[in-house]
């Protein structure tokens, strides 16, 4: 429900929220990570039915993507501190969120990935290299097939590395949803649909660390949380690790985040409306699920200030916006954090117009 982006600036590390307003409109709040925020929210403008996604693809600069009442993507950018005037369509007819990823290693200054679902339930790719979205295919938008109960989740890792993970059925509108993920590397086609298996509900999530490194997390219909990893070798070659049950009693989405080279830390809101969290460090996850207060009308999301600050952004009671502060140590648990409002009054519907 919250998106955050963050990038560097001549002021130093500056975040960047996003949400859906009531109105429809995309409202957002931008800031120095240590000085605060510079203004209280303001509008964006438009007429939405999703939630934002936002990236930052070069310093001091962002993008927010939202679905409109049409059922395509519109973008607007802020750069060197300005605003574009107006919105701009990038078509299509989507049935879900967009998910967005950005690179800026490589020959590319500017590279971003999106997809969602579209109207038909299979998702569609578009991208922009150096400011210029992509005109081929017609229209822009890119087939990938499939057939989706979920949002995909993407990950972008190295240059020109992409991973989607999605839920879907092998009969189109008959559960269970099994997890399915498609993948890109450089110099390299698309791979096909891969079945990862599981019953799962809701949406997944899925991180990348490294060249090679990717993790994926989704809440069974059991409530229970669960982890794979996927690795592609030079050929193209898939291999997964068995999905593994984390445990825990969850109502919302995973999020995950790489704290360090060695430690990746898990988030999720559990049927008792408070956020909880987990860390594998190296290839041990700690004992059991630490509570982390809270409570939360949404999914987590999370970003790291320096090498050992993280907040974790999410909708409160009434659709206020809330985050959490904590610094990280060398342990399993995070401790006792400090909890904000960051105020605003943001919508907690979904859009989704297939089955979730």
């Amino acid at each position: 429900m919250i998106a955050v982006a963050s990038t560097a600036s001549s002021s130093g590390n500056t975040l960047l929220i996003a949400a859906r307003g009531p109105d429809g409109a995309i409202w957002y709040r931008a800031g120095n990570a240590t000085a605060g925020w510079a203004d209280r929210w303001q509008s964006l403008g438009g007429s939405f039915l999703s939630q934002p996604a936002a990236v930052s693809a070069s310093d001091g600069a962002f993008d927010v993507l939202a679905v409109d009442s049409g059922g395509a993507v519109e973008v607007r950018s802020l750069r060197g501190g300005t605003w574009d005037s107006a919105w701009t369509s990038l078509g299509g007819v989507l049935s879900s969120p967009v998910q967005a990823c950005a690179m800026a290693r490589g020959p590319y200054q500017d590279l971003v990935h999106i997809v969602a679902s579209g109207a038909d339930q299979s998702l569609y790719h578009r991208w922009r290299i150096d400011g210029a979205w992509n005109t081929v295919p017609a229209g822009g938008w890119e087939y990938q097939g499939g057939w989706l109960s979920s949002s995909p989740s993407m990950t972008c890792g190295g240059f020109n590395r992409v991973d989607i993970v999605v839920y879907g059925g092998y009969a189109v509108g008959i559960p269970p949803w099994d997890m399915f993920t498609k993948s890109s590397r450089p110099g390299l086609p698309w791979t096909g649909w891969i079945p990862e298996g599981g019953s799962f509900r809701g949406d997944p999530f899925v991180v990348s660390h490294g060249t090679s490194r990717t993790d994926m997390f989704g809440i069974g219909e059991d409530g229970r949380m669960y982890h794979s990893r996927l690795a592609i070798d030079p050929v193209a070659n898939v291999t997964f690790t068995p999905l593994t049950s984390l445990d825990g009693a969850f109502e919302s989405a995973p999020f995950a985040i790489w704290t360090s080279d060695s430690r990746l830390d898990v988030l999720a809101v559990g049927t008792d409306d408070r956020l909880k969290h987990r860390a594998l460090i190296g290839p041990t996850w700690g004992t059991g699920w630490e509570d982390l207060g809270g409570i939360f009308s949404s999914a987590p999301t999370a970003v790291m200030l320096d090498t050992s600050t993280v907040l974790v952004f999410g909708l409160g009671p009434g659709g206020i916006v809330i985050h959490g502060q904590w610094v990280i140590g060398t342990n399993y648990f995070w401790g006792n954090g400090t909890w904000y409002s960051d105020e605003g009054s943001m919508t907690t519907s979904w859009y989704r117009s297939g089955p979730s």
